[in-house]
């Protein structure tokens, strides 16, 4: 067998790639339209060695398309990718087109190798998927099915501000556990107890691995397949080990949260979960293992992304003090100074809604988006995609397109309000939470826990620059781009009660949980 000489199948490995090449140069060519243009490449690896590893990869696919245009294209190891920069040719395929668009790429290390293939974000489009996302609406479709879950949503903003009162220089970790605790409770009906909870500890491991495994190009694997059939030992398969510790984490999270659900729905105590409403005592083993992913794949869709936004949010306060200041006089005038607003107050709090949808566009937590596929050949716009091309949505670039946001690099909340000469810009929701039918399944969850999470914050704090040896500390807005979720770099801040009076609603707060 060809696995058991390793040089043979480096040899055998290479050659498929030179064979694929070949093929389509010859045969795959035999459209009139052309391919999208984009930078030249080298033999046999096209543009591997374009790939930015130190800058951020939409900013450079932005550099890119302002010389070969909004629809570029690029290969990778034979393997076509087109980048669309333009919100206008993306609704024109992923929306007007989307039975075609759909379909997500196969991805080795994050599908196959660790299992996200099986719900999700990662699953092909067919039957399976309509049947996960079905069953996703039904649950947390709209604001009417998310009442049921208001409460919790509540509780957990309330618990974020009595964490950042006793740690206040702790924003990431306490974020991570009202964040995980929140979406624990709406997927597995798992309560958190405890700061250094075990369920909680995996999950963020979890999602942190899921972020790496699933950018575009992170594993040369993904681009060429047969490297998964390389032994372990062998030199250059680090990836391997990489992978090997995903799949210990991932099943680990199963372990402890699928095991926790079938508890205590024997002994009659389940509180209303995702997959509690879902397993059946009759399920076979094959369905139990894709709804365990599916709420897995919920939960991965409303938590790292909903840590990154708060995140900004805050960076967002620092650095823009008027806006915070206003948003505080809207929350003061409206509700007081002597109770936390709730969701119910959204309506009658634009301003502090438009703050929320201003840190999803400055900056987005999925500047990429999600890959997609095309399942047939198609031709827009005068150029020939064929079936199974990889697309690139450049979100970022959408969110920051002049055309579309009048000085889009500004952190402006009034872009969205309706004024006397001028209509709202576009709901950046449109764009962050992805398109048509796959459009993030959790985007009236993880809207509606920012919302309430950004306004109780802003009631009872204020958030200003670090003062050190008497030095006024200014942040830097740097983000992580080794993932797909982008986070803001760990940044110096001041974070204190706005008054006594603001302290004293947290504390009294904390001792209704007691």
């Amino acid at each position: 067998m060809i696995t058991e000489n390793p040089f043979r199948l480096i040899v055998w490995s290479i050659g498929t790639v030179v064979c694929a090449i070949l093929w389509r140069c010859i045969f795959g060519r035999n459209h009139l339209k052309p391919l999208p243009p984009g930078p030249a490449g080298w033999p046999l690896i096209g543009n591997l060695l374009d790939m930015p590893t130190t800058e951020p990869q939409w900013t450079v696919f932005k550099r890119w398309g302002e010389t070969w245009g909004n629809i570029m294209s690029i290969s990778l190891l034979g393997q076509r990718m087109v980048i669309l920069n333009s919100y206008k040719d993306a609704v024109a395929l992923f929306e007007k087109r989307s039975a075609n668009y759909s379909d997500r790429p196969i991805l080795i290390v994050a599908g196959q190798e660790i299992g996200w293939d099986e719900a999700g974000v990662l699953c092909r489009y067919g039957d399976a998927l309509r049947e996960q996302r079905r069953a996703y609406t039904h649950l947390l479709g709209t604001r009417k099915a998310l009442e049921q879950f208001t409460p919790i949503i509540e509780d957990q903003a309330r618990q974020l501000l009595i964490g950042l009162l006793e740690h206040p220089q702790h924003l990431q970790r306490q974020l991570k556990r009202v964040v995980a605790a929140l979406t624990l409770e709406i997927t597995h009906g798992y309560h958190v107890k405890e700061d250094n909870d075990l369920v909680v500890q995996t999950v963020n491991q979890v999602m942190e691995d899921f972020s790496e495994a699933f950018l575009p190009g992170r594993f040369a694997v993904d681009l060429l397949p047969s490297l998964q059939y390389i032994p372990a030992w062998f030199p250059g398969t680090g990836w391997k080990t990489l992978v090997a510790q995903y799949k210990r984490n991932i099943t680990l999270f199963h372990e402890l949260s699928y095991r926790y659900v079938k508890k205590e729905m024997a002994a009659g105590t389940a509180t209303p979960s995702f997959l509690g409403s879902i397993l059946e005592p009759e399920m076979s083993l094959e369905k139990e293992n894709t709804w365990k992913w599916a709420a897995a794949a919920l939960f991965a869709a409303g938590s790292d992304t909903t840590v990154s936004a708060m995140a900004t949010f805050f960076l967002a306060m620092v650095l823009f003090p008027e806006v915070q200041q206003r948003a505080q006089r809207e929350i003061d005038t409206v509700i007081g100074t002597g109770q936390l607003p709730l969701a119910s107050d959204r309506e009658r709090l634009p301003y502090v809604n438009a703050l929320c949808l201003e840190v999803m566009r400055w900056q987005p937590v999925l500047p990429l988006g999600a890959p997609r596929r095309n399942m047939e050949d198609d031709i827009y716009n005068g150029y020939f995609f064929p079936k199974g091309t990889t697309f690139i949505a450049n979100a970022w670039n959408m969110l920051h397109d002049p055309e579309i946001y009048a000085n889009p690099f500004a952190f402006n909340p009034e872009r969205y309000l309706l004024l006397e000469r001028k209509e709202p810009e576009l709901d950046p929701r449109q764009i962050a939470f992805g398109f048509s039918r796959r459009i993030c399944p959790g985007l009236q969850l993880a809207d509606w826990n920012m919302f309430v999470q950004c306004a109780m914050s802003l009631a009872v704090f204020d958030v200003s620059k670090a003062i050190e040896n008497g030095q006024i500390i200014e942040p830097r807005v740097e983000y992580t781009t080794l993932g797909s979720v982008s986070h803001p770099l760990p940044f110096k801040y001041s974070l204190k009660p706005r008054n006594a009076k603001a302290e004293a609603l947290i504390r009294q707060v904390k001792l209704e949980y007691e």
